[in-house]
């Protein structure tokens, strides 16, 4: 007999549901008025620095590229999370940032290839014009996981620890911060 996997709630900002607070309306969830498009961009010359240090190299890939990769204007928001090895490549994972805050979904990958000077670059990032948005929250994370909570009506048991990260998401041609929680439930 096949085990049957048990059903999870995730509520995510952006990729489902982006949390905020409307004065008189309590908490509520509204789906995310802007989605990543991703863009990827293929055999992009590496510049020679196959050699180096991965980060460094990917680095130095995104400046030298920034303009035709449409990052320009996100460049010094990136920062780095992982670098992973693979049996052709080595994979270097950027998030995006704004005012100090990861945005939701933002995110570049540059897989620079170990047989020649190529990359290839996987971009989910979204421009950031104007000022800075705030780094204030309106409620605390246990707020926004008391919001999602009453709004999912959880009722099985707990499969994980609920988490809530704060983020920027996209609104408009701004940015706005809400809660990515993470609530794994059987029901």
């Amino acid at each position: 007999m096949i085990a049957r996997p048990s059903v999870t709630l995730v509520f995510l900002a952006v990729c489902l549901a982006a949390l905020s607070l409307h004065p008189g309306d309590g908490a509520y969830a509204a789906p995310a008025a802007d989605t990543p498009t991703a863009r990827v961009h293929w055999a992009i010359d590496a510049g020679g620095g196959g050699g180096g240090d991965p980060e460094a190299v990917a680095r130095a890939v995104l400046a030298k590229q920034a303009d035709a990769l449409g990052l320009a204007a996100v460049l010094d928001g990136l920062e780095f999370v992982s670098a992973r090895e693979s049996l052709l490549a080595h994979h270097v994972r950027f998030r995006q940032t704004v005012g100090g805050v990861p945005a939701a979904d933002g995110e570049v990958v540059v897989s620079l290839s170990k047989r020649d000077d190529s990359a290839r670059v996987f971009n989910s990032t979204r421009p950031v014009a104007g000022d800075p948005p705030a780094r204030q929250p309106r409620i605390a994370s246990d707020g926004a996981l008391d919001a999602a909570w009453a709004r999912l009506r959880v009722h099985g048991a707990l499969l994980t620890v609920p988490h809530a990260a704060l983020v920027q998401v996209p609104d408009g041609s701004s940015w706005r911060l809400a809660y990515a929680v993470d609530i794994g439930s059987t029901a």
